[in-house]
């Protein structure tokens, strides 16, 4: 019957929907995703999920997202973006065009358009336009000021790179290896 199910409402349509999620999440814990809580977990066909993964409840997948060997936890978004061998979450959000590898980001972080290699964020940043190398530790409540009001622009910062709590990053900029950023810094060159 699930196969024929006519919409002609916006109450079929959800109903379909519920039906197409339902079987989205039977294919990826069957190859041995771990989804708690599946019923709040919202996926969209693009995505795919590899390895030991773990989605907790109130997440969303969106676009052609990869997720890989990764820990997603509650009430996080992730939109066409990459995650390996990471955790994120919960209440993160990564933004299109991101690649996280050996990363963790904490709550209340917002990643868009960056490349993080072993990286910590733990809380309340923004990383956006950004490449950041391993080892590095960036405090919470920083930020990369990526817009000018016109253009956007890249911010590059090395390997072992300690920043510090409540720290702005005005890009153009680049932060050299082993560099460390005191809390309350605004870097603009």
């Amino acid at each position: 019957e699930e196969n024929f199910k006519g919409v002609n409402s916006k109450i079929d349509l959800a109903n379909a929907e519920i039906i197409h999620q339902r079987r989205i999440k039977e294919i990826f814990m069957t190859n041995g995703v771990t989804m708690r809580l599946p019923d709040t977990i919202y996926i969209e066909e693009g995505v795919a999920i590899e390895g030991e993964s773990i989605i907790e409840n109130n997440v969303s997948i969106l676009g052609n997202s990869l997720i890989i060997n990764s820990h997603i936890k509650s009430s996080s978004v992730i939109e066409n973006s990459k995650v390996e061998d990471s955790d994120v979450g919960p209440m993160a959000r990564i933004r299109p065009e991101s690649i996280l590898t050996k990363t963790h980001i904490g709550n209340f972080v917002e990643v868009k358009k960056a490349n993080l290699n072993e990286v910590k964020a733990g809380h309340l940043s923004y990383l956006g336009d950004c490449d950041i190398d391993s080892g590095t530790n960036v405090g919470a409540g920083t930020i990369t000021c990526n817009y000018d009001g016109k253009n956007k622009y890249k911010t590059k910062i090395g390997k072992n790179v300690f920043i510090g709590s409540d720290t702005q990053l005005v890009a153009p900029v680049e932060i050299p290896d082993d560099a460390l950023i005191a809390a309350g810094s605004t870097i603009t060159k």
